[in-house]
């Protein structure tokens, strides 16, 4: 379903050239279009791929503006393990508060970021399902472009965000 969902058109940030370049994708067709932006870039990022709700915001230049989490491991515990059900109605039922949270620590409003980012894979698909919802409808609400993350690509590139300096100097 998620799939089905992502075949709509969502905007990504180049890897390489200007820091300011965007491009608008079809993952159906592969269709793109750039555009730029003069400001600086700013990103609400939603993780909900497991038991863990989370949002960050982070600017282009590595800064977290906000960040926030609800873990679920307690009630987990009392089963003995995830039960996915059971994650994606703690995702609904947390999400909105853990996003406000984010939101109250970074100076910036929603209104004036650029762009909504949302892991959508590889991870629990009733799980992933909550986080993607609700990060598109900030992004239609909002009219912003939409970033799908893939989770375990996310995990390597945090660490460019924690050691800069070590690996700018390498790339």
């Amino acid at each position: 379903m998620i799939r089905q969902v992502l075949r709509r058109r969502c905007w990504v940030k180049l890897g390489r050239g200007s820091p300011h370049q965007r491009v608008q994708c079809s993952m159906q067709t592969g269709n793109c279009r750039a555009y730029s932006t003069s400001s600086r870039s700013i990103v609400l990022g939603i993780e909900t791929s497991c038991d863990d709700t989370a949002v960050g915001i982070v600017d282009d230049e590595r800064n977290i503006l906000g960040e926030a989490a609800h873990s679920q491991l307690a009630k987990h515990i009392e089963y003995g393990g995830i039960i996915p059900p059971i994650a994606r109605d703690m995702h609904a039922e947390n999400i909105g508060q853990v996003a406000q949270d984010a939101l109250k620590q970074c100076p910036v409003p929603l209104e004036e970021m650029t762009a909504i980012a949302v892991t959508t894979r590889p991870g629990m698909a009733l799980s992933l399902r909550v986080g993607f919802d609700f990060a598109r409808d900030l992004a239609r609400k909002y009219n912003k472009p939409l970033i799908p993350v893939h989770h375990m690509e996310a995990h390597a590139t945090a660490v460019r965000l924690q050691h800069r300096q070590v690996l700018s100097s390498r790339t």
